[in-house]
This record gives structure tokens, C-alpha cells and sequence, in this order.
């Protein structure tokens, strides 16, 4: 029988604002993210934001009451930069594959087998580079994993949001500005000798730290990404007394929701520790990181932005689809999943990472 490519072309199009939703609810991260804080459209080549490390004033005590008020900003303000990664994910339709085509449930059949199929894969590939930062052809998309690093334009190199060393002893350079050169521009960090020695206590003890610094104006860390080992060495330690939960299930919901995922309360529920199996500790240089690796985000304080406009050129840069072209010299048309999209941080030292959990 096979069909038109205007079939196909057509029916893509109208998927087309699902495409972003996969993205958002792909990884724990991405979704609790987009849920706290949507995206925000850039309109300039990067957003620049202001660290200011302690208070911005002075206090005054007013004693005889003829007292000099002292104020005005203090001058340790610094500026730091974030770009967002333009990524293109390419992938072709065979014509002959249209040629095959017998009735609506093989057009069905083969919308799955390529842009879903495609979709997965670049959503994948974002998801292990944001937790481990080794996806080759992703390295410009920021990563957590203070080992590596990523240029989103090749002009200014970020070191990985999350360093494996005492926040004192940190180094490098994230979002263009170097670690310590401020006061509190660094991250929380523990490192757990054996889980069944001091595990709890290292992670409640970072948790507590990275908490602490927002905890009055935006609450306490409420995301932690473990890899698989530290997950279960936590779960053997705690379940116990809890049972796995899912935020997104109404109570009493006798059906949970189709995106449920493993995820254990933690600090009374305060956050939830998931199992991200994109963080693979083969990945990691620091010989305490290639031991368990957990991160402890408070998801207020990341941002994240994207960039675009003409939805016809160079898209809105949110997964939109472009292309439906034919192939000079081919029998096959080309499509993409275009991605212009950043993450950052105006405060690292709410978030922690901890190491060595993996180890029983």
C-alpha cells in the first residue's frame, strides 16, 4: 500500500510539543527541575548573574542615637556566566520504509521505531553527560561530576558543578568564576569509609550542611541522585522501617502514575534519594568518586534557560523538531531534535556531593 511522506510529516508535527515533556521527565533531576522552576528563554548569547558571597549591607547599632548610619553595598560582588549547549540530533527516513507501510497501525509502528527511538537516545545521552560527563558528543551540556568539565561555545570551559574535595580545598573554575575566590563559592562534601561504619551519618551530615545554607528562605536540599550501589547500600539500611515512594501518586491512589520511579524518603521526607543509573563510577578519576558517587541538590537553586526563536530556522531550541527534507541524491528525508538549552547555579554551596557509599 505505503504511504505518503506528508503522512509521516504531518503526524510528527503534531507530536511535536510532547517531544520537551520526554525531556522534563526523562531523569529525576530534569523533572523535579522543570517542575520547581520552568525554563526560561534566553535572549542574549548568555545570562550573566551576580554572586554576592556575604551580606550586601551593614549593620548599625544605635547607641546615643547622633550615630553615622554606615551602608551601601559591599564591594565583593563577582560576576558569573552560563551559555546554553546547542545540540542537533540527526536522524534520516528511509523512503523504502514508507514503501512498507500496509495500514494506520504500521505509520503508528513506525513513528516509534524512528523519532521515538531517536528521542530516547538524545534524552539518554543529556542525561548520563548531566550526572557523569563523558557522552563525547553531549560535552558541552553541564555536568554535576566535578571531575570533568564542559564548554558549551568553546570560548570558557566550566569545571563540573559538583567537586570531590573539602569545600575549602576545592579548585577549578565553574560558570567563570574560580572556586574560593569568594567566600562560599564551593560546594558541600563527605566521603563515607564503608557504608555500614558512618554511611547515614556522612549523608545526613552533608545533607545538613548544603541544607542549612537556604534553609530559612527556600527550604532544605530536596533531591539526591545516588548511583546504583550507594542507592542500595541506603535502601538495606533503611527499608526496614519505609516503604518506596512516589510523590506523584495522589494518597490512596490504588494505580500509580505510568513515570513512577524508585525513590526513598530521606530526612523525614524532606528529599528524595533516587537511583541514577547514569552515574557510573567507572567514569570517575578521584579514587574516593570511583567508590560511590551521591549528589545532594537543592533543585530552587538551579536554573535552567534555553535558547531561540523562529521556530522555522533555528527553532525555539526546547527539542523542536525541524527538517521533513529530502536528501539531495537519496531516498530518505532528514529530521532533527534540536536542543539550545543550559543549567546553572547562583549557589554551590547548597548543594554537596558525597563519595565512597558504594562501599558496603
Amino acid at each position: 500500500m505505503g504511504f505518503s511522506h506528508d503522512v509521516i510529516r504531518s503526524s510528527l508535527y503534531k507530536l511535536e510539543p510532547s517531544f520537551s515533556t520526554t525531556f522534563d521527565t526523562w531523569n529525576p533531576a530534569f523533572m523535579t527541575l522543570v517542575k520547581n522552576k520552568p525554563s526560561k528563554k534566553l535572549t542574549k548569547r548568555y545570562t550573566e548573574f551576580t554572586l554576592v558571597p556575604s551580606g550586601p549591607g551593614r549593620l548599625n547599632k544605635i547607641v546615643q542615637g547622633d550615630e553615622r548610619i554606615r551602608g551601601g553595598r559591599r564591594q565583593n560582588a563577582i560576576r558569573g556566566r552560563a551559555y546554553c549547549a546547542t545540540l542537533i540530533y540527526a536522524w534520516d527516513l528511509p523512503g523504502q520504509d514508507l514503501r512498507d507501510l500496509a495500514d494506520e497501525d504500521d505509520v503508528v509502528g513506525l513513528i516509534k521505531e524512528y523519532p521515538t527511538t531517536a528521542l530516547s537516545e538524545f534524552c539518554q545521552m543529556l542525561a548520563r553527560q548531566f550526572c557523569t560527563g563523558d557522552v563525547t558528543d553531549a560535552d558541552t551540556f553541564p555536568t554535576l561530576n566535578g571531575d570533568a568539565s564542559f564548554d558549551p561555545r568553546g570560548v570558557e570551559a566550566s569545571d563540573g558543578m559538583l567537586a570531590f574535595a573539602p569545600p575549602l580545598a576545592q579548585t577549578g573554575t565553574v560558570f567563570g568564576v574560580a572556586r574560593n575566590s569568594i567566600p562560599n563559592w564551593h560546594s558541600q562534601y563527605g566521603h563515607i569509609t564503608s557504608f555500614a561504619a558512618d554511611g547515614n551519618k556522612v549523608l545526613q551530615t552533608v545533607y545538613n550542611d548544603s541544607s542549612d545554607q537556604m534553609m530559612e528562605s527556600e527550604g532544605p536540599v530536596d533531591l539526591i541522585l545516588a548511583d546504583p550501589f550507594t542507592y542500595e547500600n541506603y535502601a538495606d539500611s533503611v527499608l526496614p522501617h519505609i516503604r518506596l515512594v512516589n510523590k506523584d501518586v495522589s494518597a490512596g491512589s490504588p494505580t500509580p502514575a505510568k513515570d513512577l520511579r524508585r525513590g526513598l524518603p530521606f530526612a523525614a521526607g524532606a528529599a528524595t534519594m533516587y537511583r541514577e543509573r547514569n552515574i557510573d563510577l567507572t567514569a570517575f578519576q578521584t579514587p574516593e568518586a570511583q567508590n560511590g558517587v551521591c549528589y545532594l541538590i537543592h533543585s530552587k537553586a538551579m536554573e535552567m534557560m534555553h535558547q531561540g526563536g523562529n521556530s522555522k530556522m533555528e527553532t525555539d531550541g526546547n527539542f523542536a523538531l525541524r527538517g521533513g527534507d529530502r536528501l539531495q541524491d537519496q531516498e530518505a528525508w532528514r529530521y532533527e531534535f534540536v536542543l539550545s538549552r543550559g543549567i546553572y547555579t547562583k549557589n554551590l554551596r547548597v548543594h554537596g556531593a558525597v563519595t565512597g557509599g558504594a562501599v558496603e
